[in-house]
Protein backbone atom coordinates (compact mmCIF):
# COMPACT_ATOMS: atom_id res chain seq x y z
CA UNK A 1 0.00 0.00 0.00
CA UNK A 2 3.17 2.18 0.68
CA UNK A 3 3.93 2.34 -3.00
CA UNK A 4 1.03 3.96 -4.13
CA UNK A 5 2.07 7.37 -1.60
CA UNK A 6 4.65 8.65 -3.81
CA UNK A 7 7.21 11.20 -2.34
CA UNK A 8 7.13 9.24 1.02
CA UNK A 9 10.45 7.90 0.39
CA UNK A 10 11.79 11.03 -0.64
CA UNK A 11 10.82 12.87 2.36
CA UNK A 12 11.81 10.64 4.44
CA UNK A 13 15.08 10.69 2.33
CA UNK A 14 15.04 14.59 2.97
CA UNK A 15 14.41 14.30 6.58
CA UNK A 16 17.34 11.56 7.34
CA UNK A 17 20.22 13.38 5.47
CA UNK A 18 19.01 16.52 7.54
CA UNK A 19 19.68 15.03 10.63
CA UNK A 20 22.47 13.32 9.75
CA UNK A 21 24.21 16.54 8.52
CA UNK A 22 22.89 18.43 11.64
CA UNK A 23 24.27 15.86 14.17
CA UNK A 24 27.50 15.36 12.34
CA UNK A 25 28.02 19.36 13.42
CA UNK A 26 26.90 18.96 16.80
CA UNK A 27 29.52 16.07 17.43
CA UNK A 28 32.07 18.24 15.95
CA UNK A 29 31.37 20.58 18.42
CA UNK A 30 32.07 18.44 21.31
CA UNK A 31 35.09 18.03 20.04
CA UNK A 32 36.25 21.26 19.79
CA UNK A 33 36.15 21.52 16.07
CA UNK A 34 34.25 24.03 14.05
CA UNK A 35 31.34 24.06 13.54
CA UNK A 36 28.80 25.35 11.02
CA UNK A 37 25.11 24.90 12.76
CA UNK A 38 24.17 27.99 12.14
CA UNK A 39 23.67 27.88 8.62
CA UNK A 40 22.36 24.29 8.31
CA UNK A 41 18.23 23.55 8.52
CA UNK A 42 17.15 22.08 11.85
CA UNK A 43 16.96 18.70 12.84
CA UNK A 44 14.25 19.10 15.05
CA UNK A 45 12.48 20.12 12.03
CA UNK A 46 13.30 17.37 10.51
CA UNK A 47 12.00 14.62 12.94
CA UNK A 48 8.60 17.19 12.79
CA UNK A 49 8.62 15.90 9.13
CA UNK A 50 9.00 12.12 10.22
CA UNK A 51 6.13 12.52 12.66
CA UNK A 52 3.68 13.75 10.00
CA UNK A 53 4.79 11.00 7.73
CA UNK A 54 4.30 8.37 10.31
CA UNK A 55 0.99 9.90 11.24
CA UNK A 56 -0.43 10.00 7.59
CA UNK A 57 0.86 7.09 6.63
CA UNK A 58 -0.45 4.61 9.89
CA UNK A 59 -3.24 6.52 9.88
CA UNK A 60 -4.10 5.55 5.93
CA UNK A 61 -2.84 1.90 6.32
CA UNK A 62 -5.42 1.68 9.58
CA UNK A 63 -7.94 3.15 6.96
CA UNK A 64 -7.51 0.56 4.68
CA UNK A 65 -8.23 -2.08 7.05
CA UNK A 66 -11.08 -0.45 8.19
CA UNK A 67 -12.84 -0.17 4.81
CA UNK A 68 -11.78 -4.25 4.06
CA UNK A 69 -13.19 -5.11 7.41
CA UNK A 70 -15.13 -2.69 9.55
CA UNK A 71 -12.95 -2.98 12.45
CA UNK A 72 -8.83 -2.65 13.50
CA UNK A 73 -6.87 -5.84 14.53
CA UNK A 74 -4.74 -4.28 17.34
CA UNK A 75 -3.14 -7.69 18.03
CA UNK A 76 -2.13 -7.32 14.26
CA UNK A 77 -1.65 -3.57 13.99
CA UNK A 78 1.06 -4.15 16.88
CA UNK A 79 2.79 -6.74 15.80
CA UNK A 80 3.66 -4.97 12.31
CA UNK A 81 4.78 -2.06 14.93
CA UNK A 82 7.07 -4.04 16.51
CA UNK A 83 8.45 -6.00 14.12
CA UNK A 84 9.26 -2.78 12.26
CA UNK A 85 10.75 -1.21 15.10
CA UNK A 86 11.83 -3.34 17.50
CA UNK A 87 14.74 -5.41 16.00
CA UNK A 88 16.73 -2.83 14.67
CA UNK A 89 15.98 -0.47 17.87
CA UNK A 90 17.47 -3.17 20.39
CA UNK A 91 19.83 -4.06 18.25
CA UNK A 92 21.27 -0.22 18.55
CA UNK A 93 20.76 -0.48 22.06
CA UNK A 94 22.98 -3.16 22.43
CA UNK A 95 25.60 -2.45 19.81
CA UNK A 96 26.17 1.48 21.30
CA UNK A 97 26.45 -0.22 24.88
CA UNK A 98 29.32 -2.60 23.70
CA UNK A 99 31.12 -0.09 20.92
CA UNK A 100 31.20 3.07 23.24
CA UNK A 101 30.54 1.56 26.65
CA UNK A 102 29.11 4.62 28.13
CA UNK A 103 28.16 4.83 32.07
CA UNK A 104 24.44 4.38 31.77
CA UNK A 105 21.75 4.83 34.64
CA UNK A 106 19.46 2.36 36.06
CA UNK A 107 16.99 5.06 34.48
CA UNK A 108 18.43 5.18 31.13
CA UNK A 109 17.84 1.26 30.91
CA UNK A 110 14.32 1.28 32.04
CA UNK A 111 13.45 3.77 30.18
CA UNK A 112 15.40 3.48 26.89
CA UNK A 113 14.54 -0.71 27.29
CA UNK A 114 10.64 0.15 27.38
CA UNK A 115 8.95 2.77 25.59
CA UNK A 116 10.29 5.84 27.11
CA UNK A 117 13.53 6.75 25.82
CA UNK A 118 11.83 10.30 25.15
CA UNK A 119 11.24 10.15 28.90
CA UNK A 120 14.47 9.52 30.01
CA UNK A 121 16.43 12.02 27.41
CA UNK A 122 14.24 14.80 29.34
CA UNK A 123 15.50 13.83 32.77
CA UNK A 124 18.81 13.82 31.53
CA UNK A 125 19.46 9.90 31.14
CA UNK A 126 18.69 9.52 27.42
CA UNK A 127 21.09 7.08 25.52
CA UNK A 128 24.32 8.61 25.29
CA UNK A 129 25.81 6.11 22.50
CA UNK A 130 22.60 6.97 20.37
CA UNK A 131 20.56 9.83 21.72
CA UNK A 132 18.38 10.62 18.35
CA UNK A 133 16.47 7.33 20.05
CA UNK A 134 13.82 9.89 22.17
CA UNK A 135 11.83 10.07 18.77
CA UNK A 136 11.36 6.55 18.49
CA UNK A 137 9.62 6.73 22.03
CA UNK A 138 7.43 9.30 20.79
CA UNK A 139 5.95 6.71 18.09
CA UNK A 140 5.75 3.82 19.84
CA UNK A 141 4.00 5.69 22.27
CA UNK A 142 1.38 7.10 20.08
CA UNK A 143 1.10 3.73 18.09
CA UNK A 144 -0.29 2.47 21.28
CA UNK A 145 -3.22 4.63 21.73
CA UNK A 146 -3.77 5.65 18.44
CA UNK A 147 -5.83 2.21 16.97
CA UNK A 148 -8.23 2.70 19.80
CA UNK A 149 -8.58 6.34 19.21
CA UNK A 150 -9.40 5.52 15.46
CA UNK A 151 -11.99 2.80 16.15
CA UNK A 152 -13.90 5.25 18.50
CA UNK A 153 -14.22 7.70 16.03
CA UNK A 154 -15.37 5.77 13.35
CA UNK A 155 -17.52 3.17 15.32
CA UNK A 156 -19.75 4.79 16.71
CA UNK A 157 -20.90 8.03 18.83
CA UNK A 158 -18.43 9.67 16.35
CA UNK A 159 -19.32 13.46 16.60
CA UNK A 160 -18.86 13.65 20.29
CA UNK A 161 -15.73 11.72 20.21
CA UNK A 162 -14.12 13.47 17.72
CA UNK A 163 -15.04 16.49 19.77
CA UNK A 164 -14.00 15.71 23.06
CA UNK A 165 -10.62 14.25 21.22
CA UNK A 166 -10.30 17.12 19.31
CA UNK A 167 -10.48 19.25 22.33
CA UNK A 168 -7.78 17.25 24.35
CA UNK A 169 -5.58 17.70 21.42
CA UNK A 170 -6.13 21.59 21.06
CA UNK A 171 -5.49 21.37 25.18
CA UNK A 172 -2.06 19.72 24.93
CA UNK A 173 -1.18 21.70 21.83
CA UNK A 174 -1.57 25.13 23.82
CA UNK A 175 -0.51 23.46 27.01
CA UNK A 176 3.02 23.70 26.81
CA UNK A 177 3.50 26.74 25.04
CA UNK A 178 1.17 28.74 27.91
CA UNK A 179 3.82 27.39 30.49
CA UNK A 180 6.88 28.80 28.50
CA UNK A 181 4.96 31.85 28.43
CA UNK A 182 3.89 31.80 32.53
CA UNK A 183 7.66 30.85 33.18
CA UNK A 184 9.57 33.38 31.30
CA UNK A 185 7.23 36.25 32.02
CA UNK A 186 5.80 35.35 35.50
CA UNK A 187 7.58 32.20 37.33
CA UNK A 188 10.92 31.56 37.33
CA UNK A 189 10.63 27.17 37.76
CA UNK A 190 12.64 24.50 37.16
CA UNK A 191 9.58 22.61 37.00
CA UNK A 192 7.99 24.40 34.65
CA UNK A 193 11.38 24.17 32.89
CA UNK A 194 11.27 20.33 32.75
CA UNK A 195 7.30 19.89 32.37
CA UNK A 196 7.48 22.39 29.03
CA UNK A 197 10.66 19.92 27.79
CA UNK A 198 8.60 16.91 28.95
CA UNK A 199 6.26 18.24 26.38
CA UNK A 200 8.63 19.40 23.54
CA UNK A 201 10.13 15.76 23.70
CA UNK A 202 6.35 14.05 23.45
CA UNK A 203 5.80 15.74 20.25
CA UNK A 204 2.28 13.81 19.71
CA UNK A 205 0.99 17.11 18.00
CA UNK A 206 3.48 16.67 15.23
CA UNK A 207 1.75 12.76 14.90
CA UNK A 208 -1.55 14.05 15.36
CA UNK A 209 -2.05 16.46 12.54
CA UNK A 210 -0.44 13.77 10.32
CA UNK A 211 -3.27 11.50 11.39
CA UNK A 212 -5.64 14.17 10.65
CA UNK A 213 -4.25 14.30 7.20
CA UNK A 214 -4.55 10.77 6.45
CA UNK A 215 -8.27 11.04 7.45
CA UNK A 216 -8.70 13.43 5.28
CA UNK A 217 -6.56 12.23 2.25
CA UNK A 218 -8.78 8.77 3.24
CA UNK A 219 -12.01 10.33 3.11
CA UNK A 220 -11.45 12.50 -0.19
CA UNK A 221 -12.52 15.84 0.99
CA UNK A 222 -13.41 18.49 -1.39
CA UNK A 223 -10.92 20.73 -0.09
CA UNK A 224 -7.69 17.95 -0.13
CA UNK A 225 -8.36 17.57 -3.99
CA UNK A 226 -7.16 21.57 -4.54
CA UNK A 227 -4.07 20.88 -3.11
CA UNK A 228 -3.40 18.70 -5.99
CA UNK A 229 -3.27 21.71 -8.23
CA UNK A 230 0.33 22.61 -9.92
CA UNK A 231 -0.11 26.40 -9.34
CA UNK A 232 -0.76 25.33 -5.66
CA UNK A 233 1.56 22.61 -4.75
CA UNK A 234 4.60 23.81 -6.63
CA UNK A 235 5.11 27.23 -4.94
CA UNK A 236 3.48 25.69 -1.42
CA UNK A 237 6.56 23.42 -1.30
CA UNK A 238 9.21 25.96 -2.12
CA UNK A 239 7.51 28.21 0.46
CA UNK A 240 7.88 25.65 3.31
CA UNK A 241 11.38 24.08 1.95
CA UNK A 242 12.72 27.74 1.63
CA UNK A 243 11.68 28.36 5.53
CA UNK A 244 13.45 24.96 6.31
CA UNK A 245 16.47 25.95 5.04
CA UNK A 246 16.24 29.85 6.22
CA UNK A 247 15.63 27.93 9.92
CA UNK A 248 12.40 29.83 10.23
CA UNK A 249 11.63 30.15 13.89
CA UNK A 250 8.31 31.86 15.48
CA UNK A 251 8.32 32.29 19.79
CA UNK A 252 5.96 29.23 20.59
CA UNK A 253 4.47 27.55 17.32
CA UNK A 254 7.15 26.65 14.98
CA UNK A 255 6.88 22.57 15.27
CA UNK A 256 3.38 22.77 15.22
CA UNK A 257 3.51 25.65 12.13
CA UNK A 258 6.02 23.11 10.34
CA UNK A 259 3.57 20.05 10.67
CA UNK A 260 1.00 21.53 9.37
CA UNK A 261 2.34 23.42 6.09
CA UNK A 262 4.23 19.60 5.95
CA UNK A 263 0.97 17.83 6.20
CA UNK A 264 -0.68 20.27 3.46
CA UNK A 265 2.42 19.58 1.46
CA UNK A 266 2.00 15.82 1.44
CA UNK A 267 -1.43 15.80 0.61
CA UNK A 268 -0.25 17.58 -2.44
CA UNK A 269 2.49 15.32 -3.43
CA UNK A 270 0.70 12.21 -2.81
CA UNK A 271 -2.49 13.27 -4.59
CA UNK A 272 -0.80 15.26 -7.59
CA UNK A 273 -1.44 13.39 -10.98
CA UNK A 274 2.01 15.21 -12.63
CA UNK A 275 4.31 15.73 -10.05
CA UNK A 276 6.49 13.17 -8.87
CA UNK A 277 9.56 13.95 -6.81
CA UNK A 278 10.74 10.44 -6.06
CA UNK A 279 13.54 8.94 -8.15
CA UNK A 280 15.65 5.43 -7.75
CA UNK A 281 18.33 7.01 -5.49
CA UNK A 282 15.86 8.77 -3.13
CA UNK A 283 13.49 6.26 -3.16
CA UNK A 284 16.21 3.80 -2.09
CA UNK A 285 17.13 6.62 0.75
CA UNK A 286 13.83 6.35 1.88
CA UNK A 287 13.64 2.70 1.86
CA UNK A 288 16.51 2.33 4.37
CA UNK A 289 15.94 5.89 6.08
CA UNK A 290 15.22 3.74 9.16
CA UNK A 291 18.72 2.61 9.50
CA UNK A 292 20.20 6.20 8.25
CA UNK A 293 18.21 7.40 11.50
CA UNK A 294 19.43 4.85 13.79
CA UNK A 295 23.37 3.70 12.66
CA UNK A 296 24.28 7.72 12.11
CA UNK A 297 25.21 8.79 15.89
CA UNK A 298 27.76 5.92 16.30
CA UNK A 299 29.43 6.05 12.23
CA UNK A 300 30.32 10.17 13.06
CA UNK A 301 31.28 9.70 16.78
CA UNK A 302 33.87 6.67 14.97
CA UNK A 303 34.58 8.18 12.28
CA UNK A 304 35.46 11.75 14.39
CA UNK A 305 37.52 9.80 16.78
CA UNK A 306 39.93 7.85 13.94
CA UNK A 307 40.36 10.66 10.97
CA UNK A 308 42.78 12.77 11.06
CA UNK A 309 42.20 16.72 11.43
CA UNK A 310 45.16 18.43 9.22
CA UNK A 311 45.44 21.99 9.09
CA UNK A 312 42.84 22.23 6.07
CA UNK A 313 39.60 22.31 7.60
CA UNK A 314 37.76 22.10 4.37
CA UNK A 315 39.38 19.36 3.34
CA UNK A 316 39.02 17.57 6.71
CA UNK A 317 35.29 18.42 6.59
CA UNK A 318 34.63 16.97 2.87
CA UNK A 319 36.61 13.43 3.97
CA UNK A 320 34.29 13.59 7.05
CA UNK A 321 30.93 14.21 5.46
CA UNK A 322 31.94 11.56 2.86
CA UNK A 323 32.86 8.81 4.54
CA UNK A 324 29.96 9.55 7.47
CA UNK A 325 27.29 9.63 4.86
CA UNK A 326 28.92 7.06 2.77
CA UNK A 327 29.31 4.56 5.94
CA UNK A 328 25.64 5.36 7.18
CA UNK A 329 24.11 4.44 3.76
CA UNK A 330 26.25 0.95 3.26
CA UNK A 331 25.49 0.23 6.72
CA UNK A 332 21.51 0.83 6.47
CA UNK A 333 21.43 -0.61 3.43
CA UNK A 334 22.99 -4.63 5.26
CA UNK A 335 20.95 -3.85 7.95
CA UNK A 336 17.58 -3.45 5.60
CA UNK A 337 18.70 -6.13 3.39
CA UNK A 338 19.94 -9.34 5.79
CA UNK A 339 18.15 -7.82 9.05
CA UNK A 340 15.46 -5.63 9.36
CA UNK A 341 13.73 -7.17 5.91
CA UNK A 342 13.95 -10.80 8.17
CA UNK A 343 11.28 -9.66 10.15
CA UNK A 344 9.72 -7.70 7.95
CA UNK A 345 8.94 -10.48 6.06
CA UNK A 346 7.04 -11.83 9.31
CA UNK A 347 4.60 -8.89 8.96
CA UNK A 348 2.64 -11.00 6.26
CA UNK A 349 0.97 -13.30 9.36
CA UNK A 350 -0.89 -10.30 10.86
CA UNK A 351 -1.65 -8.38 7.35
CA UNK A 352 -4.99 -7.28 7.87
Amino acid sequence: MNDKLKGLDTLRAIAALIVVIEHIEIIKHSNNIDDFRRFLPSAHIAVILFFVISGFLITFLLAKEWDLNNKISFKKFYFRRILRIWPLYFFVLFLSFFLFNHDQSIKSYLLCFSIFPNVAHVFGHGWSGSPQIWSIGVEEQFYLIWPLIFSLIFYKNKNIISFILLGLFLFLTFLPHGIAYLNSNYFDSEFLRLLEKLFNFSNYNGIAIGCFIGIAYWKKYNWVGYLNSNLLILPLSITILSMWLLNFKYSYYTNEIFAILFSLMILGLVGNKTINIDNKIFKFLGKISYGIYMYHWMVIEIVIHFLVRGGNLLLYNIALYSIVIGVTILISFISYAFFEKKFIGFKKYYQP
